[in-house]
């Protein structure tokens, strides 16, 4: 016999979804369950890798041993920890210096110049208020900035995409630094070539102001393609290393171009025929005052050159009046040797006293300066410079680039033109 058990909710529509309800959830609690428990054992994971450092694959290993863990979710978490391995190995390589490129130190061109007598390197002659760097750092700058970005440079970048979150493959942080560093070369060169067109180009400020105006002199364009190139590349160095604006820089690079052109038609009047019975003394005065707006970007030598053809005076007088000597201890020595009744070329110079001296030379001394008291003394010039050069090719001294330059520089023996000066 069947036993009918009566339903009290048969007919109910809420006791069947009460029904439906409860046998729901007698299914999904026990998934809750384990998707909880896997969520906790993951976070866990995730805090304990942070603090021990385990690597991608301990963390992998402890993963699939967590309740609830699915092969599904292991191979969703493979690539993630795969790119985390290559992330390390990538940051790792890059703080060795990246395998088989190694980084290479450049030397340093700030100590060019220096001998084994002076700890100093190459003056930069330039005053500080002109914003005007050292020939080191444009030589620098060219060798860097200028050139196609470099492993580690690129590395370097990557590496920070990499930190930032940007992107965690090393090979895509790769590419974006390359393009990166590519664009902005590209647009770097355009704005430097942009000033070079504006101020030293064919019909440039500075070739426009050579044809007419202050720097229509013959004595300044002497020395215009010096001068031009090097605030060429002070330009650059501000376009390019400091990014300031092509238009700015060009004219300001131009507006010093007429501050020393003016001071150059000052120069040209000292030495003019209508002042030649000026003294001696205010004609040294005048050009010293001259010299210190040639001294203020770091031209001094080239504002010698200018003086020696306006007053036509040799560059020997030119720089003892100009660049006089420093060096304490040359000028005593020199001032001890006997002076010679009769010039001679015959190596009249003792070769102890003529060592002495030469080692005694320092990157700050001009060396036309030097020669001046040893033809004060009617001694040798020519012996002086052949031991100078004996000594530099035996790499037992070194000269500055100027030092090399009046080095090469063919002194006239004729010197009226300093008799003339001095009687004065």
């Amino acid at each position: 016999m069947v036993q009918i058990i009566n339903d009290p909710y048969a007919g109910n529509v809420f006791g069947r979804i009460g029904k439906g309800l409860g046998q729901g959830l007698s299914e999904q609690l026990p998934k809750e369950v384990e998707r909880t428990r896997l969520a906790s054992g993951l976070k866990k994971l995730s805090e304990k890798s942070k603090t021990e450092k385990l690597s991608p694959l301990d963390i992998f290993t402890e993963a699939a041993g967590l309740p609830g863990i699915t092969p599904q979710h292991l191979y969703t978490m493979a690539p993630i920890l795969n790119q985390q391995i290559q992330k390390q190995n990538f940051l790792a390589r890059g703080e060795q210096g990246g395998a088989g490129s190694p980084n290479i130190e450049k030397p340093n061109l700030g100590t060019e110049g220096q001998n084994r007598h002076s700890a100093s390197g190459v003056p930069n002659l330039a005053a500080p208020e002109s914003g005007f760097v050292s020939p080191s750092d444009i030589a620098n700058y060219k060798e860097t900035v200028l050139q196609e970005p470099g492993f580690n440079q690129i590395n370097s970048l990557a590496k920070d995409y990499l930190d930032q979150g940007i992107t965690q493959d090393p090979q895509e942080a790769t590419s974006l630094a390359a393009k990166e560093l590519a664009q902005n070369r590209a647009a770097q060169a355009t704005k430097i070539q942009a000033f070079k067109d504006d101020f030293g180009g064919e019909n440039g400020r500075f070739a426009l102001q050579l044809q007419s105006g202050p720097l229509g002199q013959k004595s300044f364009k002497a020395v215009a393609g010096e001068i031009q190139q090097a605030l060429l590349d002070q330009g650059e160095y501000r376009v390019g290393a400091l990014g300031m604006n092509p238009a700015a820089v060009a004219l300001e690079m131009s507006n010093i171009a007429t501050e020393l052109g003016k001071t150059v038609t000052q120069t040209n009047a000292t030495g003019s025929f209508w002042n030649q019975f000026a003294s001696k003394q205010s004609k040294i005065t005048d050009l010293r005052e001259q010299k210190k707006e040639f001294e203020k970007y770091g031209f001094g030598e080239q504002f010698n050159d200018i003086a020696s053809a306006a007053l036509g005076i040799t560059p020997l007088e030119a720089a003892n009046i100009l660049s006089p000597l420093e060096n304490k201890s040359i000028s005593d020595m020199i001032a001890k040797t006997k002076k010679i009744s009769q010039k001679s070329t015959q190596n009249n110079i003792d070769t102890t006293t003529l060592d002495k001296i030469i080692r005694s030379i320092t990157p700050k001394d001009n060396l036309f300066s030097i020669e001046y008291m040893l033809r004060n003394k009617q001694l040798d010039i020519q012996q002086f410079k052949k031991r100078v050069q004996e000594l530099v090719n035996a790499k037992e001294i070194a000269l500055t680039p100027e030092q090399k330059r009046q080095m090469k520089r063919t002194v006239s023996e004729s010197f009226l033109g300093d008799l003339l000066f001095e009687a004065l």
